[in-house]
Formats: structure tokens, sequence, C-alpha cells
């Protein structure tokens, strides 16, 4: 054909000889094809902006260009005589990067290190390839490579020649091949691999939806679908074609594994996932089937956060939590009762014989709740009902009753205005919603006084809501004591300790001597105030006889007035003791119902593997009807507290979590253990407080025992050299709403930074700031450093949340994107902008509490395992 058109536009008919040969060339030509050039070095320069996690440039033309010349260096810069890529050492590579590879693809400084290690990767697996082509194209054929190659040396080649020669080499060469046999699942990506054929794969999924057609790879979840849309096509028909009878059995194997998992069961974790199982081997190390070649899982954006686990992941089997569990809790529930009664007996304590707890009566029965409270009415108790005037959430002791003595045996939240506990209707005369956050080790065994079948003691109490007697609750917020220590002095003394019991009770008599004595003293006292009391009363009646009608009048006009302003001082007062606490645990959601799935399976799905096995773990309990809620089993290494905690999660708390609003503190908890986790993992230099611990509520209750708290945690971060110190706080503004705020201690800067998604409120952080300044104050006399102030940075810029109530989880972001930069050499160099988060943010945090929920806790071998689940 060129010939024929060359041959008209020189402007001439040709004779027909010519025309024939001109038909012949043509198909000479098409048969043959150009032989392929060595690619020359380019001249100009690309300069990255942005990167990858893995080092590589987002940007097409700059990835290609590193493709490029990772070739050119891997073949013509290593000398061929170089066997393993492992020989070129770390100083080597970093030179040779900036001789070959920088000045014609410039990175920042700060890219530097990662685009090293991403360059290295490629040009390691082209030199595999080069090396390999110059063995099956030239040595197996007895062709010399210097004609195609012309930077290749005769002595470089020939020195090549032995290394292939050898045993060694040809038992590997052989070895390769038998490996390479075994692969029957050959792709059709080509070159740019699948980071190349999504691009095109979205222009496909976007001509079916405009034309209305079903898209048939919709139907593969996860890795599944890249994997299976490599080595496949779709027909004109709308049907799936693909290369091979062994790529069909495998998708018929992942269609059946979905359809199990839609059942009930879970679908797995990272490398255990369906596509593992329906392809029956192992995952390779530093590769992902489905998504890259030369990247490993944290270029997954389901498991982006699991890259560096050093332990191996499992699959979380909810079968496992069945009665065997049931039966070793009552067994250690039993040793732990045993040691602790044998201690006691040591040190020479008589015990308390245990309580049987009283039969379950019916919740619907009015008579049982009068006989309990009437029993407890008639012991003549000295305080009274304290929850009354209560409108919110506020710190409480719980008490029991022994004979005439009440014992402090737990602390908590009570909830005045609930009236519903687990579908039961509360009788709000006799007994209040509490949740119960620390109780005395004295009593862990204690039954609880309103007996539930499914909470027995106060020890399965923890975190979880229960009903107490209102009697028995104490809600003072200004006179709230500190945690009482064991109360093993309450405890009534043998017979045979007589010496203890003479001095007992010559105590007493001098005690009440001495009260007789000040009854006295508080009676003619008394007396003398009724003489003058009496006194003025006659002459204020002197006075009002002469004062006339009108100026009556006049006060009583007076008086109304006053009245008029008391009342409303009243009601800004109501609302200034509202506005004193600001709610941490937040209340079911409306659209909550127990045992109704939260989201739809595609959007669940989507959301990450953990995250849908969440949701089936929820499910399968709701069904089987055994509880109602996750229970973490926290050590006393983590939130620097001293003792073990328990952190509960109500399956309500899921519904927020999925659904991106109000998040509950018990979810901001889990998400910071996990961070935890990763801080310890990583070795980054970033420590964690409870948000507990430093909530409103508990620094108004108790602001003593926030300072010890934050006195001993500083001091520990700072003996481990840890920069940054972080918790959620919830404080409250002054329209009174309640809002999540990150609180950060830069101790290199001696700064306090505050993001808050909503920085257009204001908020008052006096009573934080001074109790963060008087801790770092003693911390720095402790370890004997310079005083220096802390500076508060209430205006840092951050992601500002639009109307929504997801405070929460741009709190949580906003804590992962700090630890994540926390390695960073300067803190300045820390920054946020001010746009909203995106869905897809969002549904990051999601993945993260699911993680440390499933993996982290339902799994026998979490870190935050309990046998209650």
């Amino acid at each position: 054909m060129s010939s024929s058109s060359g041959s008209s536009s020189s402007g001439g008919s040709s004779s027909g000889s010519e025309s024939s040969s001109s038909d012949e060339e043509p198909t000479s030509q098409l048969s043959r094809r150009k032989p392929r050039t060595e690619a020359k070095w380019p001249t100009d320069k690309i300069i990255v902006t942005e990167i990858t996690k893995g080092g590589q440039p987002m940007d097409k033309k700059a990835l290609q260009r590193l493709r490029k010349l990772a070739g050119l260096v891997g073949r013509q810069r290593i000398s061929l005589t170089v066997e393993h890529i492992k020989d070129v050492d770390a100083v080597q590579r970093a030179k040779m990067f900036d001789t070959y590879i920088q000045p014609r693809l410039e990175f920042a400084p700060e890219m530097k290190e990662t685009a090293i290690k991403a360059a290295w990767v490629k040009i390691s697996k082209a030199r595999r390839v080069f090396r390999s082509n110059l063995v099956t194209k030239f040595l197996a054929k007895g062709i010399q490579p210097f004609a195609h190659y012309q930077f290749l040396e005769e002595a470089d080649w020939k020195v090549f020649i032995n290394q292939k020669s050898t045993q060694e080499a040809v038992e590997k060469s052989l070895k390769g091949k038998e490996l390479r046999s075994k692969d029957k699942h050959n792709h059709n990506l080509g070159p740019t691999g699948y980071k190349g054929a999504i691009p095109k794969w979205l222009k496909e999924d976007a001509k079916l939806e405009a034309e209305g057609k079903p898209n048939p790879w919709k139907q593969y979840p996860g890795r599944t679908q890249p994997y299976l849309r490599a080595r496949g096509k779709l027909t004109e028909d709308g049907e799936i074609s693909f290369n091979s009878n062994e790529i069909q059995q495998v998708s018929h194997k992942v269609l059946e594994k979905v359809s199990e998992s839609s059942e009930g069961s879970v679908t797995g974790v990272r490398e255990h996932d369906i596509l593992t199982e329906a392809l029956g081997n192992p995952e390779h190390r530093g590769r992902v089937r489905g998504v890259s070649s030369d990247s490993g899982w944290r270029s997954w954006p389901e498991c982006e956060d699991m890259y560096r686990k050093r332990k191996k992941s499992r699959v979380v089997d909810v079968e496992m939590f069945e009665e065997t569990l049931e039966q070793r809790l009552a067994r250690e529930r039993e040793q732990m009762h045993q040691q602790f009664m044998a201690l006691l007996a040591a040190h020479g304590v008589a015990t308390i014989p245990e309580i049987s707890p009283l039969k379950r009566r019916s919740s619907q029965s009015s008579v049982g709740l009068h006989e309990l409270h009437a029993q407890a009415s008639a012991l003549h108790l000295p305080d009274g009902d304290t929850i009354d005037g209560l409108d919110e959430p506020t710190p409480c002791i719980l008490q029991i009753v022994r004979g005439d003595v009440r014992y402090n045996v737990a602390r908590g939240q009570v909830f005045p205005d609930e009236t519903v506990l687990h579908t039961v209707q509360v009788d709000r005369r006799f007994h209040a919603v509490v949740m119960v956050d620390w109780v005395d080790d004295e009593y862990c065994d204690q039954p609880l006084p309103i007996p539930n079948d499914e909470i027995p003691t106060l020890r399965d109490a923890l975190w979880q809501r229960i009903l107490w007697d209102r009697l028995h609750i104490i809600c003072r917020k200004s006179e709230l004591p500190p945690p009482p220590q064991r109360q093993i002095s309450r405890v009534p003394s043998p017979p045979s300790q007589n010496k203890k019991e003479k001095q007992k009770e010559e105590k007493k008599e001098e005690k009440e001597k001495e009260k007789e004595k000040e009854r006295e003293k508080g009676q003619k006292e008394k007396e003398k105030e009724k003489d003058k009391e009496k006194e003025k009363k006659e002459q204020g009646k002197e006075k009002e006889k002469e004062k006339e009608k009108g100026k009556g009048k006049e006060k009583e006009k007076e008086k109304e007035k006053e009245k008029g302003k008391t009342r409303k001082d009243s009601k800004k007062s109501k609302k200034s003791k509202s506005n004193e606490v600001a709610p941490v645990w937040t209340s079911a959601n409306p659209n909550f119902k127990m045992g109704e799935p939260i989201l739809p399976q595609d959007e669940l799905r989507a959301l990450g593997g953990q995250a849908y096995a969440l949701h089936q773990y929820y499910m399968k309990c709701c069904e089987e009807k055994k509880r109602n809620s996750i229970t973490l089993c926290v050590s006393k290494d983590e939130f620097r507290k001293g003792c073990t905690d328990y952190v509960c999660v109500n399956f309500s708390d899921l519904y927020d979590l999925y659904h991106h609003s109000g998040m509950d503190i018990s979810l901001l908890r889990v998400h910071t253990l996990s961070l935890i986790k990763q801080s310890k993992m990583d070795k980054l230099p970033v420590g964690f407080l409870d948000p507990s611990a430093m909530s409103t509520s508990q620094l108004n209750a108790s602001g003593s025992d926030v300072f010890e708290y934050l006195v001993k945690a500083l001091s520990h971060f700072i003996a481990t050299k840890k920069h940054y110190v972080m918790f959620a706080y919830n404080t409250i503004s002054k329209e009174g709403s309640s809002h999540w705020v990150l609180v950060v201690i830069v101790l290199p800067l001696n700064q306090v930074w505050y993001l808050d998604s909503l920085r257009h409120v204001k908020r008052d952080y006096t009573n934080l700031g001074k109790v963060i300044d008087q801790a770092f104050a003693k911390v720095q006399f402790h370890h004997k450093m310079k005083k220096q102030q802390l500076t508060h940075v209430t205006d840092f810029e951050c992601h500002q949340q639009q109307a929504n109530d997801a405070c929460g989880f741009y709190c949580c972001h906003h804590m992962s994107s700090i630890l994540q930069q926390s390695d960073k050499k300067k803190p300045e160099e820390i920054k946020f902008t001010s746009a909203p988060l995106t869905s897809g943010d969002l549904n990051i945090v999601t993945q993260e509490v699911a993680i440390c929920l499933t993996v982290g806790t339902l799994s026998t071998r979490g870190d935050f395992h309990c046998p209650v689940n």
C-alpha cells in the first residue's frame, strides 16, 4: 500500500508490471514487523508533585518515565556480571538514583526515600526480564546479542554464559519452568498491569450504566472482581468470557463462597479471603493478587492499616464463641473467688457468707418492685433520694446495705431520664438506670441487688446499663470522693481478737460523751437565739404599725417584681446546671431497631471485610438472643491507668458507626486503642490518654483524679521520649451542645493544640488548661526539667464539618493523621486544611473501629479479647 500511494503521489500512472509488484509488496510488508530498538535516555525533566504510599508517582506520564528509566538502569547501568540485585548496596542505589533518575524525574526531598525504594523495585524487575530474554532469545539459540544490544561487552557476555552454564543455574531454571507451568491463570493486562486497566474498566462500567444494561462484574466482591476481570472480557451479549476453563472454575467457586457468606459466615481477613479459598493456594509475599505484583497489602484499601501486622491475621470464626466459653468463664470466676477468700483468711479477716441472689421477678410485676423498695426504705437511710432534680447523666456512687450499714461498692453514671432498659419499662419511682464504670475489688462477685439473668454479678456489670435502687444512689457532683480503696476494715473481726474489740468500745464511749457535751452546748445556743428572735419580732411589729397603707401597696408591687426576677434566675440556674457536664454517652438512635440490618448488603461490602464481618456477628447475636454488646478487656498498660479496664460497645452504637452520626464514647475509646497498638507496633513517638478519664464530666466531678492521672501519664510519656500526647475531649458550647475536640500536647514545642471541627463556635478550655498546666509543671519538677509554660493554641486549623453530628469521626480522623505524620522531624510540618472530610475518609474510621472489634476483640487471639463475648 505504501508503494502504490507513493507512485500516485509522484504524478504518473504505473505500468501493469509495476502495479503487480506493488500489490505483492504490501502483503510482505504487513507480515513483517520492525525490530524493537533500545529505548533512548530522555533529555527533558518531569517534576513529580505527588506520590503514592509506595513511592510511585501519581501522574501517568511521570509513572511511565519511572518505568522507562528503571528499564534503562537495569539493562545499561548495572553490569551483566552482577547475578543478584542484592549485591548492590544502599549507598550505590542512592548514588545511581541521584545520577540517572533524579535529573530526568525530579522528586522532592521528603519523597526521595520512598521513591528510591519504588524505583529499585522496578529496576530489579526490569533486570530479571532482561536476563531472562538473553537466555531464551540468544543463549539458547546460539545467537550473539551485540547487534540488538550494542551496549553489551563481550567480556561480560562470556561471564554471563559461564554463570548460566553451571549445574546450579540449570537446576534453578528447570525449577522455575516447573513452577511457571503450574500457573494456568494467565492475565492479559500488558505491561501497565492493574493500574493501566482500571481506567478502561471504569469506562466500561459507565457505558453499561448509561445504556441501562446490567454489569455482571458486580457479582464478584472485593479483589475477586479485578482478578477475574483481568482474565476475561464481556461479549456483545453482555456475558463474561474467561480465558480458560480453569478461570471459569475459579469464578464458580467465588460465587459459591459469596452465597455462603450471605447466609451468615464471615468472609475472612486480608489474605484469608474468598479469592484465596477459591484459588486454593496461599498468597505470595510482597504482592497482592488482583491489586499489584509489586505492592503489598497497604495498596488495598480494605487492609491499608494492617500491612505492618506482626502476627498472621486469622479468619474471625463466630462459631467459636459458644458454650465452651461460658463454661471457661464460670471456672475462672470460681478460681478468682477462691483466691480472694484465701487471701482474706491469710490476713486473719473473717469472711462474709455469700449472699444468695433473690429469685427473678417478672419485669411486669409491680408487687415485687414495691416489696424491694419497702425493704430499702424500712432501713431509715439518712440521705434519701439524690436523683430528683437531675436532667442529664451524672456521676454517682452505688451502695448496698448490710444490716444497718451502707457500703460503697461501685461508681458510674446515672441516667435519670431513661424510662426503658432492654425493652423493659423502668418504674422511676423506685429504680434508675446506671452504667457501672468502676467496681471495688472486694465486691466484684457481689450479686446485683436487682436480679438479672444475663448480668449476675457486679463484675459482669462493668460498662453495662443496669437497674439500681434510687435510695442507694448518691449523686453529689461537688462532693463525690475518689474511688474507695479495699474496704476490708468494714468486715467484723473474729471473736478471738478481744483486745481490739475493747479498744473500739472504749473509743465509742468517748465519742458518745463528746457528742452529749456538744448537744448541751447546742441547746444553750439555741435558747439564746430564740430570745434574740423574739426581741426582733417585737421591734418589727411596732415599725409596721407606723407605716401607711399606700406604702404597703407599693411594697406588694415590688415583691411581685422580685418574684418574677427570682423565677427568671432559677430558670437560668437550671440551664447553667445542665450545661455543667457534657454527656459523653449517647442515647440509642431512634432509627435503630434491634435485630434488623443496619445497612444493605452491597453498602456493607463496600465498607470492607471487617465492617461486614462485624455486622454478621451482630445479626447472629440478635438471632440467638445471647447478648446485646461487645466487651473489650483492656490491660493496665494501654490507657496508663494501672488497672485492668473494660470497654462496652452496645449494638445500638454500631448504627451510628455505620451511618457516621453521633459517636459514643465507647467507640472513641475503641478507636484510641487501635491507634495505641499501631503506635507501639511502629514505634512512633505518640502517646494516648483515655477519653473517659479526660471528659468534662470527670473534670467537674473529680478534678484531683484527672490531675493525678495526667501527672502519671505525662511522666511516663516524657520518660519514653514521646513527642505527642493526644486524647479526645468532650466539651460543651455556650449554646449547650456537646462536641468532641482533639487535644494534642506537643512536648517539643511546649504547645497544646485544640483541633475543633466547628471552630466558629466559641468554647471555654479554662478548666482543662489549668489542669494540664499544673500537671506539666509537676512533671517538669519531678524530671528536673527547665520550667517552661505551655502555649494553648485554640484556633489550630483543621478539617471543618458541615451541618451534622460527625464530630467524633473528625476527631478520630485527626488523631490518625497526626499519628501517620508523627515521624516527621519538625512538628510544625503537621498541617490540615479546612475542607470537610469525604465519605471515604469517614469510612476509613469505620473500618479502623471494625478491625479493632473483630480482629482485636472477637478473635480469641486478639489483644482485647474478653471471654464474655
